[in-house]
């Protein structure tokens, strides 16, 4: 296997080279002799007698980088998890940085998410992100001389998602056989279903468990995908996520990084590794047999079709609050600076314009770089930042009661805004995203308001979609 080791090496210094990356290291968990008796484990290591070509059309990354960031990162506190907010509770809003989608193809090893269970119950359902297809490829493919590109191939595998406890090592890894090896902490799945026909239907996939996992609120656990195809090069399919190309610390403000992550889990000849992808953040819902759900569902960024703030072009999210009224005391948006060094204005009003507070983010808390355009690779290059303000008072938000959160700033400073894609047309519903309102942008000064537009491949795009938000969330009490 020598060659196949030095293929494996080579490809694994090109993508770290060409692709944005974080420092951080890489964990060995075990030494592919103490698992060469698993048919899985068999199955990722029989990957390296592809070709070359094929191995590098496989691990491509489409979206974002397939960056490391180590257990012991200094970033994280001795618990695991980062500074800030940890609780999705105590934020309303979309509370999700997002920048690209990133394309994990089950080419060459294992897809995880690791995830806090928010609810005690049985777990039915699962809505996951299965990417199949890109330009060449044809829906519907069922041989393996089906076309390839990085997000699918062939007949897209044979494709196992299982529900995993954790190990409750440091590393908070899960249990299943290739990861952990001969380290005795592998246990059997809690539950798992066998994705049919991956390479045909929809992108966004549900999945029914024929027996229900109980899951312990608080507790966490792994939603784990592994391709079992004897040759997984060559048929395939990949799992997209949420890609931040800069992350904060903390990657997503509503979840410690310890209760919400994606793993990479693959064999690179010599071991299997594992590595938590510090710009990374799951797309998945899992439905509870109560009729709860718990995820993370924005599904797509529209940062190639970017909004201005400058002047008379302001954006602002308009909402309708449900479920329960609810006490704010702060709020924090997403945005990308320019030019200028005019503040970012932010005003929180009832929707017939009674102004509640008005208050200034100052300009040096968001860096200054290049602007987004209708190029969504050259986001890269970008870096939206968060800011935040604190109310004089606390508001309080009542139930049913419709509300304006309005971001402004002098001509001659530009900032820039994008709508991220709620799933709620394919399935995903609240708390998995902010089902209140939508985000809207005016070029008059905020006499009138239209929907931000979706990409869609053609000059206009889709104009004026009520299925995206804002980078935002306001601080509950």
């Amino acid at each position: 296997m020598k060659w196949q080791e030095a293929a494996w090496a080579a490809i694994r210094a090109f993508l770290l080279k060409c692709v944005p990356t974080r420092p951080g290291s890489m964990m060995t968990i075990a030494e592919p002799a103490a698992i060469l008796s698993s048919g899985r484990a068999k199955s990722v290591v029989k990957g390296f007698a592809g070709t070359l070509i094929s191995v590098f059309i496989a691990l491509m990354p489409i979206g974002c980088a397939v960056s490391t960031i180590a257990v012991d990162d200094p970033l994280f506190t001795a618990s695991g998890q980062a500074s800030g907010l940890s609780a999705a509770s105590a934020l309303y809003g979309s509370s999700l940085a997002f920048d690209v989608l990133s394309n994990m193809p089950l080419a060459q090893g294992d897809v995880d998410y690791r995830f806090r269970a928010s609810e005690s119950g049985f777990v039915r359902g699962l809505l996951w992100y299965d990417i199949y297809k890109r330009g060449g490829s044809s829906p519907g493919c069922t041989g393996t001389q089906c076309e390839c590109d990085g997000y699918g191939c062939g007949t897209g595998g044979a494709i196992e998602i299982c529900i995993y406890p954790d190990d409750g090592t440091q590393n908070h890894l899960p249990t299943d056989l290739l990861t952990q090896g001969s380290t005795g902490l592998q246990a059997a799945p809690l539950a798992c279903v066998l994705s049919d026909n991956p390479r045909s239907g929809q992108f966004l996939r549900a999945e029914t468990f024929a027996t229900a996992p109980w899951l312990e609120s608080g507790v966490l656990y792994h939603l784990h995908w592994h391709n079992a195809d004897p040759d997984p090069v060559h048929n395939f399919i990949s799992v997209d996520d949420v890609c931040v190309w800069h992350p904060s610390p903390q990657r997503q403000p509503a979840y410690s990084n310890l209760d919400l992550a994606v793993l990479s889990i693959y064999n690179n000849g010599k071991a299997v590794v594992a590595e938590e992808l510090a710009t990374d953040t799951p797309i998945f819902q899992l439905s509870y047999e109560d009729g709860k759900y718990q995820g993370q569902g924005y599904i797509d960024t529209w940062n190639d079709a970017p909004i201005t703030i400058s002047g008379k072009q302001e954006v602002r999210e308009q909402f309708r609050v449900g479920g329960m009224g609810r006490s704010v005391s702060g709020i924090a948006v997403r945005v990308n600076r320019v030019q200028g060094t005019g503040a970012l204005t932010i005003i929180l009003a009832t929707l017939e314009g009674n102004i509640m507070e008005s208050g200034e983010i100052a300009a040096s808390t968001f860096p200054i770089g290049p602007p987004l355009t209708n190029n969504a690779a050259a986001s890269a290059n970008v870096n939206p930042a968060w800011g935040s303000y604190a109310f004089g008072a606390s508001h309080e938000l009542n139930e049913g009661a419709e509300y304006q959160l309005i971001l402004s700033t002098p001509a001659g400073t530009v900032y820039q805004a994008y709508g991220i894609e709620r799933g709620d047309v394919d399935g995903f519903r609240a708390p998995t995203i902010f089902s209140d309102g939508y985000g809207q942008f005016s070029v008059n000064g905020g006499a009138t308001w239209t929907g931000f537009t979706q990409p869609d491949g053609t000059s206009g795009g889709n104009t004026n979609r009520t299925n995206g938000d804002l980078q935002f969330y306001f601080v509950t009490e």
